[in-house]
């Protein structure tokens, strides 16, 4: 669903699989961030995995896709935690932290931000005895993010 979803569903509200890759394939960025903070965001590791998909796998392993999920296809998303959802708040969280920079060269790369943003949500989750794992899928080259101050 959207942002502006109102609680009520309506074919404008909705963006389907086949749209959001679609719109992905017509971006011509040779690095693309997919990021999804919503409630069984997960099940989009099928959607750029999957056989039916093979071509754009394909092309992002090419060029390099990463995708970050709030949590697997089968859980729900904590939203309204310190005024986001989990997810959200944890790559806040990673963003200029030290601590994401887990290679310690001074630089944060998707890949590094997806883990430290995963592991975070997993440890609150946990801590509000809430179950959320993000799923983090990564194809091709990984792409520097940040460098550190």
């Amino acid at each position: 669903m959207t942002h502006d979803f109102r609680g009520s569903i309506t074919d404008s509200c909705l963006i389907t699989s086949a749209e959001l890759i679609e719109a992905s394939k017509a971006i011509a960025a040779q690095s693309q961030l997919m990021i999804m903070d919503t409630c069984h965001a997960g099940g989009v590791d099928y959607l750029v995995s999957g056989p039916y998909y093979a071509r754009i796998s394909t092309l992002a392993r090419q060029l390099g896709l990463h995708v970050y999920a709030s949590c697997s296809s089968t859980e729900e998303a904590l939203d309204g935690y310190e005024d986001n959802g989990l997810f959200t708040h944890a790559l806040l969280e990673g963003l200029l932290n030290p601590e994401a920079d887990s290679d310690d060269n001074g630089r944060v790369g998707a890949i590094e931000l997806g883990d430290f943003a995963q592991g975070r949500t997993v440890d609150i989750s946990g801590e509000l005895g809430f179950e959320q794992r993000p799923v983090i899928v990564n194809f091709g080259e990984d792409m520097e993010l940040y460098s550190l101050p």
